[in-house]
Formats: structure tokens, C-alpha cells, sequence
């Protein structure tokens, strides 16, 4: 399978909705598509939903990361999610951890428990 490393794509793919990869996506997934893969249909819908209540675009899909066809189907379903590029929003030309939103405790707990030094 070739991975095609394109910046100009708007799409964020994570596969495994733990909340290190969600505080991540939360941080770069302004302005994008962000396709959630999980094992646990109960995560992808909490998840999910917690994202869709901040206003992100999401799209959840089952993935059993331990067979190879799920993997597969999951990576071909990024890639048919792309969307055009399109301009920076505001939060993307911030810098600093100002560009996290604020609506999920999860994200600040784990910003708490790594003691990040925002500056």
C-alpha cells in the first residue's frame, strides 16, 4: 500500500481514539476532516460526539487494528475523505497552546498531567 504524504490534504486520520491522539488531533484538526478509527464503537460515539459538540467535522469508523483488511479499509477511507486545501483559519496561525479549545475537560486534564509549560 502506498501512502501518499501530500500535504494539501485536509484530513486528519487516528486510529485509536485514546486521549493523547485526541488532545493531538484537537490541536492540528482545525479546519479539517478528522476521521476517527477505533475498536470500540462506545469510544468512536463519546469521542466523536465530544468533537462534534466543539465543531469539528468527524467521520468515526470500527477498526480492528489487529487485522490487516481493517487497517486497510480505514487508510482507503482517508483517503476518499480528503478534502481540497483549503486557507489557514485563525487557529492554525496562532501560536501557542491557545489553539486548543477549551470545551473538553479531557484535553486539559492532559495538558494538566504532562505539565506543559504554556508560555
Amino acid at each position: 500500500m502506498i501512502f501518499d504524504r501530500n500535504e494539501q490534504k485536509a484530513v486528519v486520520a487516528l486510529l485509536g481514539a485514546g486521549s493523547m491522539g485526541t488532545a493531538i488531533v484537537r490541536r492540528i484538526g482545525a479546519g479539517k476532516k478528522i476521521l476517527l478509527g477505533d475498536i470500540s464503537e462506545k469510544a468512536l460515539e463519546r469521542v466523536g460526539d465530544d468533537f462534534r459538540r466543539c465543531g469539528y467535522d468527524v467521520e468515526t469508523l470500527q477498526v480492528n487494528a489487529l487485522q490487516k483488511e481493517s487497517v486497510e479499509a480505514f487508510a482507503r477511507k482517508a483517503a476518499a475523505t480528503r478534502l481540497p486545501r483549503q486557507q489557514p483559519s485563525c487557529w492554525e496561525s496562532m501560536p501557542s497552546l491557545l489553539q486548543v479549545p477549551t470545551c473538553s475537560s479531557t484535553v486539559v486534564s492532559s495538558l494538566l498531567s504532562a505539565r506543559v509549560n504554556i508560555n
